[in-house]
């Protein structure tokens, strides 16, 4: 909901930025995936079971 609404706001500033936003907002939405793909497999980093827990705590 929050890179949603990032979205948004940055349509309205796209002339005076151009494409750096939505270049910043494409990453930013890759990291929040690879986040809770990582934290809730921990497959991301070739984590072990025992490690899983370990993410969790984070």
């Amino acid at each position: 909901m929050v890179v949603y609404l990032m979205m948004v706001f940055d349509v309205g500033l796209v002339d005076t930025f151009g494409a750096a936003l939505w270049y910043c907002d494409m990453v930013m939405l890759w990291l929040v995936v690879i986040t809770l793909f990582d934290s809730q497999l921990g497959l991301v980093h070739g984590a072990t079971p025992q490690e899983v827990p370990y993410h969790q705590r984070g």
